[in-house]
């Protein structure tokens, strides 16, 4: 068996690399102030690199007056450019000695672009491997990378499910650029939905963001629109009144309260917020949040909204004609000793992943009859009331009684998981 070393081999070529005894090529790396000159074997590099061995060959190098070979390479700052160095003569990289990790973000591209694959393919095991810090570091910096250059798409898939299943982590540093960058990004748009819903269960992360005045309009009503954004409507009004105000410089410098404003200055912010005033769910408020929050604003809302909202308080069973919307989870409301609302919001999500079933006996259907109320096959309400008729043909005998009365029910299934 033939005897190897490669320790000595390496070792050797390092003194090479330090003492540059002969060498006949100069690389300068970087942009003023850190731009640096190195001085390298030509051979060892093209031997290498299949970057190099073109860059060196006699079509493509240049030599200076003294007939060394020259090549300029700004795009790749003089740290990383030396840590290549040190991989292409002995064969080592340190990934855990380097304090910023931007710097191994860097040596990818670069190690990439130089055509150097073992080096790539240490790289990318490395992130992956460490991907949870890379994204906590700098999440949109990681998103940017993996959209401008290929050589990211292998690590696509591992930085995405580490994203999704620390979504609301990733939310509370910097909402505002993650919704940005999604929407802006057309690869990134199917993590839309799951961003989304975040934000749905978890408002606070979005709206008491340090950052929530520099959201885009556009984004802010894609969100005002879900019905299962879980804030009061209360809320989300006193929310837009302090963006509507940021987005203009002249209301920015008022210094008075914003009840106090002039006719003028009113009219500015219903510039802005005219859009989104129409998906506010005014008539979801009660009487007080309205009173206290938005009359003394009512200038912004058009007078047939304000007649609307106050007859729909003043007058009993009156359907509201403008801003009519489906309930808003943040203002519904649940009266059940069986159920808290976030256990209802569950049970709803799991409902509209569902197909709805139809049985093929109506008698068997889950209903409600006219004459008898809510039916569950072997259940039924009495005459509409709440006396309750146990039939005994389906459900197994558990001691109900013939005949009993109820004061509430839910429906619900048990199935097997």
């Amino acid at each position: 068996m033939a005897a190897k070393y490669f320790s000595d081999l390496s070792d050797d070529f390092k003194k090479l690399y330090e003492t540059k005894e002969g060498y006949d090529a100069i690389i300068i790396a970087g942009k003023r102030p850190r731009m640096k000159e190195f001085k390298v074997h030509s051979l060892i590099l093209r031997t290498r690199s299949s970057y190099f061995n073109s860059a060196f060959s006699k079509d493509w190098a240049e030599r200076n007056d003294n007939g060394y070979l020259v090549l300029q390479k700004p795009n790749i700052s003089s740290l990383v450019f030396g840590m290549i160095l040190e991989y292409l003569y002995f064969g080592i990289v340190n990934f855990q000695g380097q304090k910023n990790n931007e710097i191994i973000l860097e040596l990818l591209i670069a190690a990439d672009e130089l055509g150097i694959q073992k080096l790539v393919n240490s790289v990318q095991e490395f992130l992956s491997q460490n991907r949870s810090m890379f994204l906590h570091s700098n999440l949109i910096k990681m998103f940017e990378l993996i959209a401008t250059y290929k050589v990211f798409n292998n690590l696509k898939k591992d930085f995405l499910e580490t994203f999704i299943k620390n979504c609301k982590y990733f939310l509370r540093q910097d909402p505002i650029k993650i919704l940005h960058f999604i929407i802006h990004h057309e690869e990134f748009n199917q993590y839309w939905k799951v961003v989304l819903e975040a934000i749905c269960e978890t408002p606070t992360l979005l709206f008491e963001s340090k950052n929530f005045r520099s959201l885009e309009k556009d984004v802010l009503v894609m969100i005002l629109k879900c019905d299962d954004l879980n804030i009061k409507e209360s809320e989300i009004w006193k929310r837009l009144i302090k963006w509507g105000i940021s987005q203009n410089l002249m209301l920015r410098r008022i210094r008075r309260d914003v009840t106090k404003f002039t006719h003028e200055e009113f009219m500015k912010l219903e510039q802005t917020l005219h859009e989104l005033i129409q998906i506010v769910r005014f008539h979801q408020m009660n009487r007080e949040e309205f009173m206290s929050e938005v009359w003394p604003l009512r200038y912004l809302l058009p007078d047939n909204l304000i007649e609307d909202i106050l007859s729909n308080y003043l007058i009993s069973g009156v359907i509201p004609q403008y801003n009519t919307f489906p309930v808003r989870w943040g203002n519904f409301k649940i009266d059940s000793a069986f159920i808290n609302k976030e256990a209802a919001l569950l049970f709803t999500k799991w409902i509209d992943k569902k197909d709805v079933g139809r049985v093929i006996d109506s008698s068997k259907a889950i209903c409600c009859s006219n004459n008898h109320g809510p039916t569950f096959h072997d259940l039924r309400a009495l005459n509409n009331s709440n006396n309750w008729q146990y039939i005994r043909a389906s459900y197994a005998n558990i001691g109900i009684p013939n005949s009993f009365v109820i004061s509430g029910f839910e429906v619900f299934q048990v199935v097997k998981n």
